[in-house]
């Protein structure tokens, strides 16, 4: 990745996380932030992760919460779960969480794939990123 891309990611990452710092009760706006989150995501490359490490990892922080890892929607339950395995991909073994969030990482992970038979599903795509994420 170039740095000028590199720098403009890495802001545009930032802005985002902001934003889900604090995130709105509304679900079509934490979808739209979840879902810009994934697209820029899937832009970093293993490679480029020591440069996107001080936008990545409070990132995850801020998606690891259980507020998120626990909420009320599927849709953004599936989207969380779907930018921590793209986050996993990314930081390979340097994944900046503790072993009960990790834990509870896992189970949604898990719980992601129960529907997975239902290709008619608006997110059956969001189910096989996270299942290509883990066979990489």
């Amino acid at each position: 990745m170039e740095l000028a891309s590199d720098e403009g990611l890495r802001t545009k990452l930032y802005k985002i996380g902001k934003r889900l710092k604090k995130p709105s009760f509304e679900k079509s706006v934490l979808l739209h932030n979840i879902e810009e989150i994934l697209s820029y995501l899937c832009l970093i490359e293993q490679s480029d992760y020591s440069s996107m490490f001080s936008v990545v990892a409070p990132l995850l922080t801020h998606l690891a919460r259980s507020s998120l890892l626990r909420h009320e929607e599927a849709d953004v339950r599936l989207l969380v779960i779907t930018c921590i395995s793209e986050i996993t991909w990314i930081t390979t073994s340097s994944f900046p969480c503790d072993d009960t969030t990790m834990e509870e990482v896992y189970e949604l992970l898990i719980k992601s794939f129960q529907n997975l038979w239902d290709i008619t599903n608006p997110h059956f795509d969001k189910r096989i990123k996270i299942l290509k994420n883990m066979a990489k």
